[in-house]
């Protein structure tokens, strides 16, 4: 049953996934008319705008397309595509009506037993064109092709016929404005006979829905009608497995996924719809939060294949369970296999588990690919407690044992391991407890062994294989820390209901068990191109609105990769004994050492640039994972942001010339980099105005204006900001006050106070004399109360209220170089004013009384830096030109310990929210970083 159920989800994934390699991006919506064409049987739909990008960024460039064009069916999906290019190739009309961008639709259809054929839809308005197209392709290749007409209806139909290739045979017709062209002459009459009826498929319930959730940048939308995946499916798997394949049908409705195309990968995520009267495996998550993905730490990094649950609520997973086996008409020989274990036994297995089961499952294939599926399965179930899950299953074998007269140490026993403590093993024949559990997908094999790594119950088939499991899980050999698997794990979500994944290149053998036998010699022929598809992934989600978001990831790789070397430790500086770690780095650090999340549970990433313009992304292991050379010096802070709106995030900052969007692999972003138009005078500003990842990033530029773009780098649309007098040397700052928005900076004469179209919102009344700092707000919960603060020349210090009235205040005599600061130091909800300059620093009270006055050893190199290292707990962060960092309270009280070696602005990382003391990362003399672990 394993083997079944494991083919229907790969299948799946398949067919949803790979049949879209051909699609290309759209800018906008295609014309409902194309919708009115296509016959109600569909089992895709295919939305392309512009077919020149389609051939020029996939048919012709994409690697990934070229080797799955050598396989079935998609060989097929080539030819077809490849007519079409060779048409707009050869004649200027049909090149002129392509360059256009004119909207294309492609449909899908079962054809006969097994077979899939496809029907074309373009946007032709004017018959006169329609008649240039046709005259052409009557004449394609001379005396090659045989051509007739018929009349069908209301529209005339043209077979064209090779005598010498009849597999190249297409009819093709023109009807209410539109051209339609297939290989199969009676998908353009199915067609032709839909552009006369009412109904259309966007009356078919789910796919209306489904549409309006489709992503707009996406490159490709693709919709996919789940009523005919065991019709499509049939060509490819065993007829065997005939009954499961109808299961398919019940998995939804429509699902659309949006495709992100890049050269060795595929991304597809979308939205499908459920239909509830006809309840699929997606109804066991119905109404499931999602869960973080915590349980790749169990999973060994060779792995082959492995599905994971993602159940926030097992007693709702158990009715959803209920229901769905109610449907199959299996709820009550599995209530009698429950019930039994209560009668024989006095076991209640539901009830027992529900209570110490902590949200995550996994079926796991590992080992050999040759090896049967009984020796490579194994289940991996998380609990709550691990002391109270033992005394669970030392119940159920004294439960067990009390009935059949038998020694409970028959079936408990321990085993040494390698790191000299003993692993307890217990036995457990009552049956497939996680099949029980979770269902089929669980049942490789009978499961009658488990142990415990941690606080993960680990189920296999003999003691020995369960051992010999546990035993791969050691540090740095988990499918979480396999550099192949976190490639690609960086455009997942890190929460799910469902993960799946499999690595095609090992798993021949477990393909032959559910493919046809000639799909299966076909791809066996083609080894050298299956192979170098690295994995594939596919994920679920159950959103608060009832649909589900699917996230399916195909990743490429033309040879196989390289195991990572471990880097050596250099040299060390003199100063590593207070420190609890270095890294040597190629030259000295030019920035602040940015801590990033990455996702995995164990500590930040490091992120620098060093003085040769070198950018490091260092793991929590103090590895350097990649470094890439740049131009120029990164002028902003390093943003994280979601881009493709799945819990991953991807790094954006800027240099004077460009904006960058980078993956944690060191990989550029959609169209990242973007060259800037005017070179930049400040760090970037990135805002999600209503948390719904819809980025605004901001940059000033030396020609005096503020460029505004979306995630994509595009310019945004209707943002008209004033050219300002002078340059912008500070980021754009964002406010939102009472639910109304400020976009906030000043040049070195005015303040500027806009919308989010860029208009000004305040207008002052008089001019000012500004420092280069940025402004500040204060009582910023009013829009009576609110004020701007800002810093002037001399001392002077401005209060601008949101009526454009000016208070000035001297706050004492500073030089125009000092650094001002609006900052809640001891976290009582007043914000304090804090200059900076020379040796000194000053902390004023917003009524103009000191509060704080500082000497350092040494003038300061950098803007001082706020730290929140407890819960409403703060610190002043200093960095001095004698290579000294210092750490204050904020009573003016340097931090034990301090100072320390530094030369960059540093970044702090609390431990166990601060209680554990935090870890300090700077940059220091001889090309190193430090980190200190501090108390």
């Amino acid at each position: 049953m394993w083997k079944k159920v494991v083919a229907i989800i790969i299948i799946a994934v398949i067919i949803i996934s790979l049949a879209v390699f051909f699609l290309l991006k759209r800018e906008k919506p295609l014309a409902d008319s194309l919708y009115k064409a296509v016959p109600l049987d569909a089992a895709l739909i295919i939305n392309i705008k512009n077919f020149d990008d389609l051939n020029r960024s996939l048919l012709s460039n994409n690697q990934l397309w070229k080797e799955m064009a050598t396989l079935p069916f998609f060989d097929q999906l080539n030819g077809q595509f490849r007519f079409i290019d060779s048409l707009k190739r050869l004649n200027p009309s049909i090149n002129k009506l392509f360059t256009q961008k004119t909207p294309m639709l492609v449909s899908g259809h079962t054809s006969g037993r097994n077979d899939i054929r496809l029907i074309c839809y373009f946007e032709v308005p004017n018959e006169s064109d329609f008649n240039e197209i046709s005259h052409f392709i009557k004449n394609y290749k001379g005396k090659k092709l045989q051509s007739s007409s018929r009349k069908y209806e209301e529209a005339t139909l043209h077979d064209v016929v090779f005598p010498e290739k009849k597999d190249d045979n297409f009819t093709y017709a023109w009807s209410h404005g539109i051209l339609l062209l297939s290989h199969s002459s009676l998908l353009i009459e199915d067609a032709v006979r839909q552009l006369n009826s009412k109904e259309s498929v966007l009356d078919r319930k789910g796919l209306a829905e489904i549409i309006k959730t489709a992503g707009k940048s996406a490159l490709v939308n693709f919709y996919f009608k789940f009523e005919h995946l065991s019709k499509l499916a049939e060509r490819f798997i065993h007829p065997k497995y005939k009954t499961e394949l109808s299961y398919l049908k019940n998995v939804g409705s429509w699902v659309e996924l949006d495709l992100n195309l890049k050269p060795n990968m595929l991304i597809l995520n979308g939205f499908s719809f459920a239909d509830m009267a006809r309840p699929g495996f997606e109804l066991l998550f119905k109404d499931q939060k999602p869960v973080k993905m915590e349980i790749f730490s169990k999973i060994p990094s060779e792995v082959n294949t492995f599905a994971v649950f993602g159940i926030s609520d097992y007693e709702l997973f158990r009715k959803n369970r209920s229901q769905f086996m109610d449907s199959r008409n299996i709820l009550s020989s599995y209530n009698h296999e429950i019930q039994t274990l209560k009668n024989d036994y006095e076991i209640d297995l539901i009830n027992s588990f529900t209570g110490v089961f902590d949200q995550e499952a996994a079926t796991v294939l590992t080992g050999p690919a040759s090896d049967t599926i009984a020796q490579q399965a194994f289940s991996v179930i998380k609990t709550k407690n691990r002391d109270d899950a033992e005394k669970m299953l030392t119940g159920f074998i004294h439960d067990y044992c009390s009935k059949q007269n038998r020694k409970a140490s028959d079936f408990m026993a321990e085993f040494p391991a390698s790191n000299g403590q003993n692993i307890k093993v217990w036995k457990l024949t009552l049956g497939n407890i996680p099949a029980m559990l979770f269902g089929n997908l669980f049942s490789g094999n009978e499961n009658e062994y488990c142990a415990f790594s941690d606080n993960y119950l680990i189920f296999g088939q003999s003691a020995a294989g369960v051992l010999t499991y546990i035993s791969k899980l050691m540090p740095k050999a988990t499918v979480n820390t396999n550099s192949e698997f976190e490639s690609f794990s960086e455009y997942f979500s890190e929460q799910s209901n469902f993960f799946f994944y499999n690595k095609p290149s090992t798993s021949g053998s477990f393909y032959s068990n559910f493919l046809k036998e000639d799909v299966y010699k076909q791809i066996k022929t083609q080894t050298e191109h299956f192979d170098k598809i690295q994995a594939f992934a596919y994920q679920f989600n159950v959103s608060d609105n009832g649909l589900i978001y699917n996230n399916i990831f195909i990743k490429y790789s033309p040879q196989a990769p390289k195991a990572q070397q471990a880097q050596e430790p250099e040299t060390v500086s003199e100063n590593q004994e207070k420190t609890g770690r270095e890294i040597k780095l190629d030259a000295p650090a030019a920035s602040k050492p940015f801590l990033l999340k990455n996702g995995a549970g164990s500590g930040p990433d490091i992120f620098v640039q060093d003085k040769k313009n070198q950018i490091y992304l260092i793991g929590p292991d103090g590895k350097i994972r990649w470094k890439i050379k740049l131009s120029e010096p990164i002028l902003s802070d390093i943003y994280q942001i979601d881009y493709f709106r799945n819990g991953k995030q991807q790094l954006l900052f800027n240099t004077r010339s460009k904006l960058f969007l980078i993956d944690r692999n060191g990989k550029n972003t959609g169209k990242y980099p973007i060259m800037l138009k005017s070179p930049a005078t400040n760090g970037l500003a990135v805002f999600d105005y209503d948390k719904k990842l819809d980025y605004r990033i901001f940059i000033a530029g030396e020609d005096r204006k503020i460029q505004a773009f979306n995630k994509d780098g595009a310019l945004l649309k209707g943002w008209e900001p004033p050219k300002t007098d002078s340059k912008v040397t500070q980021p754009v700052q964002y406010f939102r006050i009472e639910g109304k928005d400020f976009l906030v900076f000043n040049d070195k004469t005015r303040l500027y106070i806009l919308d989010r179209k860029g208009k000004p919102v305040i207008k002052l009344s008089k001019p000012l004399s500004l420092s280069s700092n940025k402004a500040g707000l204060i009582n910023g919960r009013s829009l009576k109360d609110a004020r701007f603060v800002v810093s002037a020349t001399k001392g002077k210090v401005y209060f601008i209220g949101l009526d454009g009235n000016i208070k000035e205040d001297n706050f004492g005599k500073y030089p125009d170089s000092h650094w001002f600061d609006v900052y809640d130091l001891n976290g009582d909800g007043v914000k304090e004013l804090i200059f900076s300059w020379g040796t000194n620093l000053k902390v004023m009270s917003q009524k103009n009384k000191e509060l704080l006055s500082l000497k350092t050893p040494a003038k300061l190199k950098y803007r001082p830096a706020f730290y929140e290292v407890k819960a409403n707990k703060f610190k002043i962060g200093l960095v001095t030109t004698d290579e000294k960092i210092l750490l204050y309270e904020p009573s003016g009280e340097l931090k034990k310990g301090f100072p320390l070696n530094g030369s960059t602005p540093f970044s702090i990382n609390t431990v166990n929210g601060g209680e554990s003391g935090f870890k300090l990362v700077t940059g220091c003399d001889k090309n190193f970083l430090n980190e200190y672990p501090v108390q």
